[in-house]
């Protein structure tokens, strides 16, 4: 028996057609796993969501503040164009000043834990898009930019990673 090209080149399509549907397909019964916020807007799909359950519609209106952070930079009836959102991971709350420090806070307390400033004691303002998070095995870092130069810091200690990019 000889097979037909058409009947071939019709079963290939009808193959292609089904995994491309299958793959296409989201299961919106089953949230997103994601318990931090490491990306802007949350993950890399910047779905704005967490899987955390604590807080829900029926408790919202209970809460209560715990801490407020002053970044310091600017009196607060400064105007500041923030266009960022904080990152959070392993209870460490990643952030960016109006004058585009970069500071790192325990979540639980609200205590500063190390801030970057890239000119100490220069009070100019900018834009901030926020911080880039990457790791790998122990290895973390944050990327962020200012004026026309993108930095990388170590996330941990909050030291400028000199051996990145150029001067």
């Amino acid at each position: 028996m000889k097979i037909q090209p058409l009947f071939i080149s019709q079963f290939a399509s009808l193959i292609f057609g089904i995994i491309l549907v299958q793959g296409c397909q989201q299961n919106i019964d089953q949230p997103y796993p994601y318990r931090t916020w490491s990306h802007y807007n949350g993950d890399k799909m910047g779905s704005k969501y967490s899987a955390l359950d604590q807080i829900n519609r029926n408790n919202v209106r209970d809460l209560k503040i715990k801490w407020k952070f002053n970044t310091g930079d600017l009196p607060e009836s400064a105007y500041s164009n923030m266009e960022c959102n904080p990152l959070i991971i392993d209870h460490v709350v990643y952030l960016t000043s109006p004058t585009i420090a970069v500071i790192a806070v325990d979540g639980p307390s609200g205590t500063e834990l190390w801030r970057y400033e890239t000119h100490p004691g220069l009070k100019n303002r900018g834009t901030s898009r926020g911080l880039a998070y990457w790791e790998k095995n122990d290895t973390t870092r944050l990327f962020f930019s200012k004026g026309n130069y993108l930095y990388c810091l170590d996330a941990q200690e909050g030291e400028l990673i000199s051996t990145f990019g150029q001067e």
